[in-house]
């Protein structure tokens, strides 16, 4: 079968759920494909890419397209969309944006932030509409086709580590976009499901500076150590040097953990800056695991006000995730 060459990282498990949506006879008339030509080959390697519609039911105005509602279907279903960064970035990449000089000469009130290193993850689809309130920053170390929505920044951080390198823009927010009045980042494998705008007016954000998600499984600094060993999300070597640095910090034993791939804050609240500050120097002497740190981090800032984002990140209607 012409299916198990199909680039683009689609998987067998990916192209059963696709071939069930796949309209065939239409998706070849809307590219003009010859009749020999294979359909679901064309889809894995240029219709993910290029967000295209499997079937009519899915189709935007355009005839061609995917609507937003459509690639949210795709994904929550374990269908990778969006581009694949391609060339390494380079410090003179033609249309790139200096980081230290992020301006907002629209005055919109919302940054959109992501972060893809190391090729782990495609470029989220994002509806140009949602540009009328916010704007849309990615930080990577490849080139990606970005469209008419994504302002591609120049990550100014190196680190071997690609996860480093992304939590450094993480935890960073408040330096780079002080321009914008909040700040709404999401993981590279997260999608954005609804109008930013509405998302912040939803979760009532003008009451609270900083705020993400409870951890849905744990609710200690130990238990998610214990994960992050069985899971292999850090080395064995680096969380014990980090659970040894922090065992003495009075919320080491608290019982808030939180989910991190989505968080919004204010960028020029003091508080925030403060706090984002402990959070990276606990980070960047101890684990990746950004979680392992935010607890104690918040615990310093007396000020700051927290809030916590409904739902959690598997059934939240404002995000979806997909895997790596």
């Amino acid at each position: 079968s012409p299916l198990s060459l199909a680039p683009n990282g689609v998987d067998a498990a990916q192209q059963a759920r696709i071939a069930a949506i796949l309209d065939e006879d239409w998706y070849r008339e809307r590219h003009a494909l010859a009749v020999g030509d294979d359909a679901m080959l064309h889809f894995c390697e240029q219709g993910l890419v290029k967000a295209y519609a499997p079937c009519p039911e899915m189709a935007a105005k355009d005839g061609l397209s995917l609507t937003h509602w459509a690639v949210e279907i795709l994904i929550r279903n374990g269908i990778k969309v969006g581009p694949s960064g391609q060339d390494l970035q380079a410090i003179d990449q033609p249309g790139l944006l200096d980081p230290l000089s992020l301006s907002n000469p629209s005055g919109k009130k919302i940054a959109v932030v992501t972060a893809i290193f190391g090729g782990y993850d495609k470029l989220m689809p994002v509806h140009k509409a949602w540009t009328e309130h916010a704007d849309f920053f990615l930080f990577s170390d490849q080139v990606f086709e970005t469209g008419p929505v994504w302002q591609q920044v120049y990550a100014n951080f190196f680190h071997t580590d690609p996860t480093r390198r992304a939590r450094f823009v993480k935890l960073h927010l408040p330096t780079y976009f002080a321009e914008y009045d909040t700040v709404l980042w999401v993981d590279g494998n997260v999608l954005i499901c609804d109008d930013p705008k509405k998302i912040l007016e939803d979760v009532a954000f003008e009451d609270h500076d900083f705020a993400t998600f409870s951890h849905p499984q744990r609710s200690s600094l130990i238990a998610e150590t214990g994960a992050c060993l069985r899971l292999k999300k850090d080395e064995p070597w680096i969380l014990a040097r980090h659970m040894k640095q922090v065992q003495d910090h009075p919320a080491f034993r608290g019982t808030q953990l939180y989910e991190t791939m989505v968080l919004a804050l204010r960028p020029n609240a003091p508080a925030v800056r403060e706090m984002c500050s402990a959070w990276w120097r606990m980070m960047s002497h101890g684990s990746r695991r950004d979680q392992l740190s935010l607890p104690l981090a918040i615990s310093e800032v007396d000020s700051l006000r927290v809030g916590l984002l409904p739902d959690n990140i598997e059934t939240t209607p404002y995000f979806a995730k997909i895997m790596h």
